[in-house]
């Protein structure tokens, strides 16, 4: 269940592999962006006006191709009997969401075509490639932010369409939201924000405080808790649930 800048909830459906039963993989690494790198890239934006975009890749596990030939499934249950599968055990030719290589597979691919078309990985965020024309791309698993100046345009549009050419991705436009955070841009188009109201909102659904109302001091400061007097002499009641929501 995937949640959408509006509110809107979609429905995704994935065939995964139980990589958890795998005895052997070899190299799993692959780097994840930094929250530092990413507050930094917006900062950008909202200081020199910068275009930013969202592109999702539909189906990023499954693109690449394994490196080792002795990978098998079997047929996952439910499976159509009208397609008259010949055996019970298919071998992979692509990986498939669950597959312990799977992102790292990804990333060589995605890194590979980056690097064909001018970009620099950077030092500092793996996940993080530059260009000399002032084109900046931040990739999250199948999340890919392109950031680009208005004077780049031209070029940012040109990077997109090699992307949508070469693998199965969806162009979401300037970005509304990304990693489950909320971007919205000033008027002016200078000032750029941020927020997670999506997950606050999750949050008090959760713990049904939806309809809680904030007061200026949460808590009297002079007020003196004490454990056995509240309680009266009974049992608390989901102390968890507390600490919970405390947390």
């Amino acid at each position: 269940m995937k949640h959408n800048p509006d509110g809107t909830i979609r429905y995704k459906a994935r065939l995964v592999i139980k990589g958890y039963e795998q005895t052997y993989c070899g190299a799993t690494y692959a780097p994840v962006r930094k929250l530092t790198t990413f507050r930094y890239l917006i900062s950008l934006v909202g200081k020199h006006a910068w275009n930013i975009d969202h592109l999702n890749v539909v189906t990023a596990s499954p693109i690449p191709e394994v490196d080792d030939d002795d990978i098998d499934m079997t047929w996952p249950e439910g499976w159509p009997e009208s397609l008259n599968a010949p055996t019970n055990i298919v071998q992979l030719k692509t990986a498939l969401h669950g597959l312990k290589q799977a992102p790292r597979l990804w990333h060589n691919e995605i890194n590979s075509c980056l690097l064909s078309v001018r970009f620099t990985q950077s030092k500092a965020d793996p996940n993080l490639h530059l260009r000399s024309d002032c084109i900046l791309m931040l990739l999250y698993v199948d999340d890919i932010a392109i950031l680009y100046q208005k004077d780049a345009t031209e070029a940012g549009i040109e990077v997109k369409a090699r992307l949508l050419g070469q693998f199965k991705i969806t162009n979401l436009g300037p970005a509304r939201q990304l990693l489950g955070i909320g971007i919205h841009r000033e008027e002016n188009g200078t000032g750029i924000g941020r927020g997670q109201k999506a997950f606050i909102t999750t949050i008090l659904k959760y713990f049904n405080m939806q309809n809680a109302h904030d007061v200026s001091t949460p808590m009297d400061p002079n007020v003196k808790l004490d454990l056995d007097a509240d309680r009266g002499g009974k049992e608390v009641q989901d102390i968890k649930g507390q600490q919970a929501i405390v947390g």
